[in-house]
């Protein structure tokens, strides 16, 4: 991938230091070492990748219940990840240059696109 994990948790937390679901990710991912990111960074790039494999439209049960496993996978991993989060994330994986270039990089251009297309249906 690209962008540094290092990267991706200075901009969340300008972005969002002091939300109560940043202060969650601070709380869990504490004595996390690298290996640990990158495993977690790994295998939600692998959720992508299932994102990827789907021959279907973005509102397809298919790509519903994939949503509701990032969601989940995000809740594990980081911070209780509610509906209104993720439709945050899923703006953030359309139109950020390197989420975007990252997930597309990483599974196939098109994907970050399409990830966030099934985010917007899973969301309203």
């Amino acid at each position: 991938m690209n962008l540094d994990y290092k990267d991706y948790e200075l901009q969340a937390e300008i972005r969002w230091g002091s939300s109560d679901a940043y202060k969650e990710y601070k709380e869990q991912s504490k004595g996390r070492c690298v290996a640990d990111n990158d495993k977690i960074q790994h295998d939600m790039m692998l959720i992508f990748s299932e994102f990827a494999a789907l021959d279907c439209a973005p509102d397809d049960e298919a790509a519903q219940k994939l949503v509701a496993k990032l969601q989940q996978f995000i809740t594990e991993n980081y911070y209780h990840c509610t509906d209104e989060i993720l439709a945050g994330l899923g703006k953030i994986y359309a139109v950020e240059g390197g989420f975007k270039k990252n997930i597309n990089s990483f599974v196939g251009e098109g994907t970050a696109d399409f990830a966030s297309k099934a985010i917007e249906n899973f969301t309203k």
